[in-house]
């Protein structure tokens, strides 16, 4: 499962956000990115409260893999 919690002040998750694999799947193909397989490499929380997510996909019919930075609003 792709997820993230955020904590507030005093280290309790004050929100969750969680998708199944092929749920996730599902969301790239919606935006036009058709994936066999992806790899989460690191997130990066912003001063306006989003998180930028850094994604490894291998895009279904190529060999190489891409890179997607993704932003998640909370």
């Amino acid at each position: 499962y792709f997820g993230i919690n955020k904590f507030d002040n005093t280290g309790k998750i004050s929100e969750s956000r969680y998708v199944s694999p092929s749920g996730f799947a599902a969301q790239l193909l919606r935006l036009g990115v058709d994936v066999d397989r992806i790899e989460n490499e690191g997130i990066q929380a912003m001063a306006d409260g989003s998180v930028i997510t850094l994604q490894v996909v291998k895009i279904k019919g190529q060999d190489q893999g891409r890179l997607l930075f993704l932003r998640i609003e909370f």
